[in-house]
């Protein structure tokens, strides 16, 4: 994916969905992934964002800007995230 500036992108998953503050969780088992993500801003090689959620037993290589990712999860300390900030 060559995707400038996008925020909360992942190989599998972007985010949660918001509802009154909390985000939505997910379990991810059993997933292998490979690819690559270029120009993204918050990102994780399986989910770009999602707080409280786990993955377990999954396999990636994914490529970010060239240098192998090591996160499954994407973190940031925003919960709404803007590009244009």
């Amino acid at each position: 994916m060559n995707i400038p500036g996008a925020t909360h992108v992942g190989g599998l998953i972007s985010t949660g969905l918001y509802y009154y503050g909390e985000e939505t969780a997910f379990a991810v088992t059993n997933c292998r992934l490979s690819g690559s993500i270029d120009g993204a801003v918050t990102l994780g090689a399986v989910a770009g964002r999602a707080e409280g959620s786990v993955v377990e037993s999954c396999a990636f290589n994914v490529l970010f800007d060239g240098a192998k990712m090591e996160n499954a999860i994407g973190k940031t300390t925003c919960m709404y995230e803007c590009v244009n900030q």
